[in-house]
């Protein structure tokens, strides 16, 4: 029996492992039950606030990896959430030979198979909780920023995707080349590359809805470095007052 918390156990995974999941829910007992977006969300309710709502709110966070789960757009942006707010993270490898595929932030991290996850969990569950010092970033913290293409003052729409302009603030000194990535497999070109550091990569996208964005910089001589975010937070940053259509338009990707 796990080590009774306050608090519920979080469990980030694609919905085709689905049987996965409700495995590892069963080895919770009552005092730490486990949220899945399966069980706590219903029709209409703001997906991301409740996500987000449900990982601040967590004791722990157990991600399922499955070949599947590494392609979801959305588990990749509640391990990032998780590991944002300073959240334990058990990555439980539920299928054999990831190694290949991982994300490298997650090829970082120890990673347990099922066997061993009850003990991790007594582990993670007994630990003092991590407490976050009060910083902000740093100014030379490389950070994604995105503006809305705007035509005759309105938000460049054709069909349903909205057009976007998207740079680096503070690329480190030295960064040749930047090299984006939309983490979404439905996206027909998801890897590009911008060399132009005047004006801070600045590179063009569309999307009709929220996106896990990184944006990686490579120096000769250097090691790279990484940052990521989603489309519509990247949005805020460009749009910090944005009223009228602008912030419907915002609202509206946020939505979808």
């Amino acid at each position: 029996m796990t080590k009774p918390v306050n608090g519920h156990v979080f469990i980030s995974y694609c919905h085709e492992d689905q049987a996965i999941a409700d495995h590892v829910a069963r080895m919770l007992d009552k005092a730490n039950p486990a949220w899945r977006a399966s069980d706590s969300l219903r029709a209409g309710s703001e997906y991301r606030e409740k996500i987000d709502d449900a990982i601040r709110s967590a004791s722990v966070v157990i991600l399922l990896l499955t070949r599947k789960a590494l392609k979801s757009p959305w588990v990749t942006y509640e391990w990032s959430f998780a590991i944002g707010a300073l959240k334990p993270l058990i990555p439980v490898e539920a299928e054999p030979n990831l190694d290949r595929k991982l994300h490298p932030r997650l090829e970082a991290l120890h990673r347990i198979d099922l066997s061993d996850l009850r003990k991790e969990l007594d582990l993670a569950l007994s630990a003092k909780p991590i407490k976050r010092t009060k910083r902000r970033p740093l100014p030379t913290d490389p950070t994604l920023f995105a503006r809305l293409v705007l035509d005759r003052g309105h938000p460049k729409r054709v069909e349903n995707e909205y057009h976007a302009a998207l740079w680096v603030k503070n690329a480190h000194p030295g960064t040749q080349r930047v090299k984006y990535e939309v983490h979404d497999e439905t996206f027909r070109k998801p890897r590009w590359s911008e060399d132009t550091p005047e004006g801070g990569f600045q590179t063009d996208m569309q999307s009709s809805g929220d996106v896990f964005l990184s944006a990686r910089g490579v120096r000769e001589g250097k090691s790279a470095w990484r940052t990521q975010t989603t489309l519509g937070q990247a949005l805020h940053r460009g749009h910090p007052s944005a009223r009228g259509t602008i912030r419907s338009a915002i609202e509206d990707i946020e939505r979808h």
